[in-house]
């Protein structure tokens, strides 16, 4: 059922939406941060910072994060205006930059930036949200561009467990009221949200007919080698932004026009990098759409001019960095791929010739066979039968339902690798379908399994058919465990779980699950050690761990390898061989928590924090990952507060009360510590439409 939320107009809300990855752990988000900047009117207004803070803690913390080298409370009055003007190098910040796993063997390198840049970003996109959208209206090939302010969310209520048809998960309406963290965009996007959208769409089928060829081709290394000084030429044309730059045309300047401040700003939260922009912020791919949008209609142009005609010759479609063209003729289309590589080289881009792919008619590529296959195999096999019987008693005729179910790991595990195998596709493309297709048939499985009689209905073959379901999840998973498959696998055990923590659930079957779910998440820690520049990946099922319960806790040592950590012989810490980043060590803070087994464990990563605070002093207040993590550990109610007050020492803060206010300030900034909602933390990883 679907339902609509009017979104208040806060600017603010650019910082939930647009400038952190999707691939982050469930347990961190910019929600309370979002708050904070709220609460005391923080902002970038004419080249310098403005906020009204609301206690002098808040009034502490604000220049913490400005980067004010020993903060001070001096003159300061509850509400009164402060001002901090632009300071050359001030909002020139060191991004947090961590891996996952983008393919088998190479490795994706996201990044996000400083909460300083990230208030600037909230002024940016405040003043130049409608020429954002302008400049990204110039193209006939883009399938992903901003059209409008987001003013609606839509989705769709999928849980289904509950027997109310209006079921929401709880809270959801007003978490999402309150800008709740889920919003993935601050824009309305067109055409499409996800590519898959578009090989289902009209449009591709009306392709499909009228060519016979479709290659697809992508950019190589697309935000890695944009030049940022490029969006200028975009906006205004190379010749003439170079002409300005030389002093050819009198008067000409780019200073304060919304290329050169979106430069600036671009450059400013990856240390000043001209070449390459973060991978994974939403405001990177609108930077990047805003070029390739140029290029675009540059390619159409000189198409045209030579005689090759969009809609009759040729169609292409681009997707942030990927290219489909379709064509007829070879000789078309080599001077569409000739065209299309001249225009990308104007702007110090390539295309990755090695990926070219092409399909000939019937135009139907490995992984939409693979699909196919593989929905009819969960279709058929993911399923409880619920048979309805008449039966006369007392000359009463009424209406028994009976229900049936049998699943087994062994047979769909070997069906699933035969569709891998003939269809010639990886792993890695399927995974993420096969898993919510499991998820929405389990869902399916436990509607059914609730709507028959009780006295006709066998727990038994539901749960033996759990575990089997849990069996083939991990299996699939475990090929190729990356951030959003293991979003998709958390998803499928968040279902179980919930439903075996009903009342009406025997004990004996739910523990059984559990020791399922427990042993094979235990497999991977073991297996599977934290990686220097791999940490996300399987970080979400420690928080599985964490909703199992006290009896299905990781042995301290298990977990301390699993973050690369040894005893060391002469003192008996935990001395971790791995450079351990944010997330790791926020998500193993988390897990732990106050428990006593843990102790040694925690102590070991207190020390960690503080030497890595000490290394390269000189930049930390510029430092993105160590800024956040000194925000994180001063609310995190685990740690000591002797650890929190030395890390404020590191910063400038030397004043104990001072210390104090801001330990005291807030229980959450980055990392949600306390009243963690699982089911509500999945939810928001949704993509919800917006409108």
């Amino acid at each position: 059922m679907k339902k609509k939320v009017k979104l208040t107009t806060n600017k603010e809300r650019a910082v939930i939406s647009d400038v952190l990855p999707y691939e982050i752990p469930l347990t961190f988000s910019n929600r309370y941060f979002y708050d904070f900047l709220k609460e005391n009117s923080v902002e970038y207004k004419e080249g310098g910072f403005e906020w009204y803070p609301t206690s002098s803690g808040a009034h502490l913390a604000i220049q913490l994060l400005l980067g004010i080298e020993e903060p001070n409370i001096e003159g300061f009055e509850k509400k009164e205006k402060n001002k901090l003007k632009f300071q050359k190098g001030l909002t020139t910040t060191i991004p947090f930059t961590y891996g996952i796993t983008h393919k088998m063997d190479e490795l994706r390198v996201l990044s996000f930036a400083h909460p300083r840049n990230q208030i600037r970003l909230v002024s940016f996109y405040d003043n130049y949200k409608d020429l954002l959208i302008y400049h990204c209206q110039k193209s006939k090939f883009s399938l992903r561009a901003p059209y409008k302010p987001a003013r609606l969310i839509n989705w769709e209520s999928r849980n289904k467990l509950a027997k109310n048809e209006d079921y929401e998960p709880s809270g959801l309406i007003e978490e999402y009221k309150k800008e709740y963290s889920s919003l993935k965009s601050f824009f309305v996007y067109k055409k499409y949200s996800n590519i898959f959208k578009f090989f289902e769409s009209v449009e591709y089928h009306q392709c499909e007919k009228k060519y016979n060829n479709l290659a697809r081709l992508d950019i190589s290394k697309c935000f890695d080698s944009i030049y940022t000084h490029s969006i200028a030429w975009s906006v205004f044309g190379k010749e003439t932004v170079k002409d300005v730059m030389a002093g050819t045309i009198k008067g000409g300047s780019l200073k304060g026009c919304f290329p050169e401040e979106f430069d600036e700003l671009m450059r400013s939260e990856n240390y000043g990098e001209t070449n390459g922009i973060l991978i994974g912020p939403e405001t990177s791919r609108i930077f990047a759409e805003i070029i390739l949008q140029n290029i675009d209609k540059n390619v159409y142009e000189e198409l045209d001019f030579q005689g090759i005609f969009y809609g009759v010759d040729y169609e292409i479609f681009r997707y942030v960095d990927d290219y489909f063209v379709f064509y007829n003729k070879e000789d078309i289309y080599k001077k569409i791929l000739s065209q299309l590589q001249a225009s990308l080289k104007e702007y110090k881009l390539n295309l990755n010739t090695e990926k070219e792919k092409i399909y000939q008619k019937p135009i139907i590529t490995e992984i939409t066979i693979a699909k196919k296959q593989i929905s009819n195999l969960l279709n058929e096999k993911l399923k409880y039968e619920v048979v309805e019987t008449e039966v006369l008693q007392d000359d009463v005729v009424t209406k028994v339902k009976h229900g049936h179910i049998f699943i087994k790991s062994s047979p769909l595990i070997t069906e699933f690798k035969k569709i891998i195998k003939t269809s010639g596709v990886e792993y890695k493309d399927i995974l993420n379908y096969s898993l919510a297709i499991v998820e929405s048939r389990l869902r399916k499985i436990i509607d059914n399994f609730k709507e028959v009689d009780k006295e006709n209905k066998s727990s038994k073959s539901l749960y033996y058919a759990i575990i089997s379901i849990i069996e083939f999840s991990f299996f699939i998973y475990s090929v190729s465990p990356r951030v959003n498959t293991t979003v998709k696998l958390v998803r499928v055990l968040y279902v179980i779980i919930s439903f075996l923590r009903e009342k009406d659930s025997d004990r004996d079957y739910m523990d059984a699950a559990f020791k399922q779910i427990f042993e094979n998440i235990y497999f991977i820690a073991n297996k599977i050690n934290i990686q220097r520049h791999t940490q996300v990946e399987t970080l979400y099922l420690l928080t599985v761990l964490s909703e199992l319960g006290k009896d299905y806790r990781v042995e301290e040592q298990v977990l301390a390898k699993y973050f690369g950590g040894k005893k060391d012989e002469a003192d008996s810490f935990y001395v971790f061989d791995n450079s351990l980043n944010l997330f790791s060590i926020t998500v193993a803070l988390f897990y732990i928590g106050n428990k006593k087994r843990y102790d040694l464990f925690r102590y070991s990563i207190e020390r960690y924090i503080l030497d890595k605070m000490k290394a390269n002093k000189s930049v930390l207040s510029k430092d993105t990952e160590k800024t956040i993590l000194l925000f994180d550990c001063l609310a995190c109610p685990y740690i000591r507060e002797s650890l929190k007050k030395e890390l404020l020492l590191l910063f400038g803060v030397k004043n104990e009360e001072d210390q104090e206010a801001l330990i005291n300030l807030r229980t959450e900034w980055f990392t949600t510590w306390i009243d963690f909602d699982f089911g509500k933390e999945l939810d928001a990883k949704r993509s919800f439409e917006v409108y």
